[in-house]
């Protein structure tokens, strides 16, 4: 399964991307430890979380500054991000 693990890009980007696994394992430059709440009820206090910031990939994409949102997914789940 991990090998078909990837992040796309796109959008008003100047370099839209697909990063494998690998590439994102590349980029990781957080670790923290925070509290993860969803709007299903559910929460997750004191998680460890290290992976990949979005201001990074967005700079990799070259994403502009004046962008007010992003909009972030994985399969059906969506969320909009100001």
């Amino acid at each position: 399964m991990t090998s078909s693990v990837s992040v796309s890009i796109c959008g008003d980007v100047e370099r839209p991307a697909r990063l494998a696994l690998a590439e994102l394992r590349s980029l990781t430059d957080a670790e923290l430890i925070t509290d993860f709440h969803c709007h299903e009820g559910w929460s997750r206090l004191g998680e460890c979380w290290r992976g990949v910031r979005l201001r990074t990939l967005l700079a990799l994409a070259d994403a502009p500054d004046a962008a007010g949102y992003v909009t972030v997914g994985s399969g059906e789940y969506t969320a909009v991000l100001t």
